[in-house]
């Protein structure tokens, strides 16, 4: 994968634009690490009528990132209730620069019961500083074997959640063995296809107030599509993967929402 530069991604958004898509993911990768700002491919899809949402893991955003006012919304994982179990599966390195005061406040007003730590505390800190802002967010968690024990613990703390911010949705997505990570890992995370459905409609009877999108392959979804740079011009998802619905692809003008990514999302594809 290639670091998309600024002016094919200006090129690239009128394309979309012209072909009649309305939402946009950044995503990657790390889309906060992009070398000429975030807040930059943020403004450049709004200022074409995008709205934007932000795709980040939430280490790399800076102090004062909810205040940036071309993201209409931000994406964070949450893969656990507890930094244990998250952390497990979103393991990082040292030095991670967070508010311990914060995230630890925010984390017992959830109803919490330990310090959070890890990339936890960094989810807990950027949600923090998301909801005194009054931004919206949308949560996303990778169904995996090691988190099946614990999703209606989740599913309490993501609806504690929504009560002090604007929950968009809840995006739970099925570990697929396959990509950064996925192989190695597919004996400790993957689940079949029958039991993730089966976590899906049970954690939507929990909280039938929030929505939640079951997304089992997002390589095939009908409704979104994926462009990365490689080789010096963008790659489509549906042209590298094929579909698994009627929309013809290579159409141009299929997607409403398009995912612009660096890479692949771990467990994903």
């Amino acid at each position: 994968m290639e670091t998309l530069p600024p002016q094919a991604l200006a090129q690239f958004l009128d394309v979309l634009s012209a072909a009649g898509a309305r939402n946009v993911v950044l995503g990657g990768g790390e889309p906060a690490e992009w070398p000429w700002g975030w807040e930059l491919a943020c403004r450049m899809a709004r200022e074409r009528g995008f709205l934007v949402q932000l795709g980040t893991a939430g280490v790399a955003l800076r102090p004062g990132f909810e205040r940036v006012p071309w993201a209409d919304r931000f994406v964070l994982p949450l893969d656990g209730d507890t930094p244990g179990l998250h952390n497990r599966f979103r393991p990082t390195g040292s030095g991670l620069k967070v508010s311990a005061d914060r995230a630890a406040d925010f984390y017992a007003m959830l109803g919490g019961c330990e310090p959070p730590s890890g990339h936890f505390a960094v989810i807990m800190d950027r949600l923090a500083a998301l909801a005194e802002a009054g931004r919206e967010v949308t949560l996303s968690t990778v169904v995996n074997r090691e988190s099946l024990h614990a999703m209606d613990r989740l599913a309490g703390l993501v609806e504690n959640i929504s009560r002090r911010m604007p929950v968009h949705a809840w995006h739970l997505y099925q570990f697929i063995p396959a990509g950064r990570g996925g192989t190695r890992h597919a004996d400790r995370f993957s689940i079949d296809r029958e039991r993730f459905n089966a976590v899906v409609a049970r954690t939507r009877g929990l909280i039938p107030g929030i929505r939640i999108f079951r997304r089992a392959d997002m390589r095939f979804s009908r409704d979104v599509d994926f462009f990365w740079f490689e080789q010096g011009r963008i790659q489509r998802g549906m042209d590298a993967w094929g579909s698994a619905g009627a929309i013809p692809a290579g159409s141009g003008a299929d997607s409403s929402f398009a995912t612009l990514r660096a890479e692949p999302l771990p467990g994903q594809a």
